[in-house]
């Protein structure tokens, strides 16, 4: 097995470990990410929290439109609604930098 490792082309390794790379990465972008002094920094409210009567109340989210794996440049769609009027502005973006 040492030898036949020694004789294979990295080109031959790529394509032989390819799904497991785009497994891996999948791991490493959707993992949790654990930042609390920043989350106790920054107020948040889950959905059942908003108070639904109140101009204000905005809901961000941000969405990524790429194939999988997310590798090079994409679009995200950055969209703010306001949770009591519907009212909802959008703005594309190119990078999340």
């Amino acid at each position: 097995m040492a030898e036949k490792l020694k004789k294979i082309s990295f080109r031959t390794i790529d394509k032989k470990l390819k799904h497991e790379k785009e497994v891996e990465l999948l791991k490493r972008k959707y993992h949790q990410k654990n930042h609390p002094l920043l989350y106790h920094k920054i107020p948040t409210k889950t959905a059942g929290e908003f108070n639904r009567n109140i101009l204000g109340q905005i809901q961000t989210d941000l969405v990524e439109h790429c194939k999988t794996p997310a590798a090079g440049e994409f679009i995200n769609t950055l969209t703010n609604t306001d949770v009591f009027s519907g009212w909802c502005e959008q703005k594309a973006i190119t990078s999340k930098g």
